[in-house]
């Protein structure tokens, strides 16, 4: 089976501007545009990818600590978990975070988290096969912008800002088919009284409470 390599990809999408070697299109301008092509590949598909390609983290939580830092190469978290039970976290929307206290005690919580995330897609050879094509096929559509006029322009930026609302208005996995057995999942979702937000670029916990509290 062939696969595409990073070559090919630079060479599909310059066969697509028929333009094979640089000359209205610099060798930089098409490597920049293939590096937007992946940020939008990666936002418009993360949710398939995450199956497949999510990483964990052990993190330690020290006393008096609220919050953990996310992964250095952490796109997207997915669940936060307790590492020794394998209990979730429930995530809390932005817009619930006035509803709950943070912990001042983060260790009295847990010991340790499991943060499982998408990473930072850095080269095209970090993508599945079947989307490395699509990659090529962005980036000439962002090369061939350079001559055309407003509308292509708008019809890109309808395309990102579509892209860009997939990857961030749900950044948080629960799928039994993706982790596991959703009905235990959520029973242990129901019984933690520890939850977690993403704020200021960290994941703060807060206690829980239940509906008859």
């Amino acid at each position: 089976m062939a696969v595409m390599s990073d070559d090919d990809i630079t060479s599909l999408a310059r066969s697509l501007i028929a333009e094979a070697t640089a000359k209205f299109w610099t060798d930089d301008e098409v490597t920049l545009y293939i590096k937007v092509a992946m940020t939008n590949i990666q936002n418009r598909y993360w949710y398939l990818l995450a199956p497949t390609d999510a990483k964990v983290s052990a993190t330690s939580l020290s006393a008096s600590i609220a919050y953990v830092e996310q992964p250095t190469d952490c796109a997207k978290v997915l669940r936060v978990e307790v590492a020794e039970t394998r209990k979730l976290l429930r995530k809390i929307e932005a817009d619930e975070v006035w509803k709950y206290s943070e912990y001042d005690d983060g260790a009295a919580a847990t010991s340790y988290l499991n943060i499982w995330y998408l990473e930072y897609y850095d080269l095209t050879t970090d993508f599945p096969v079947a989307l490395r094509p699509l990659i090529a096929c962005e980036a000439a559509l962002l090369a061939v912008t350079k001559d055309k006029n407003t509308n292509h322009i708008n019809a890109l930026y309808s395309s990102f800002h579509e892209s860009a609302l997939t990857f961030l208005s749900t950044d948080s996995m629960y799928e039994p088919t993706t982790f596991g057995d959703y009905e235990l999942e959520q029973s242990y979702t129901r019984d933690n009284p520890c939850a977690w937000a993403f704020r200021d670029g960290n994941i703060h916990l807060f206690k829980t409470y239940s509906e008859d509290d």
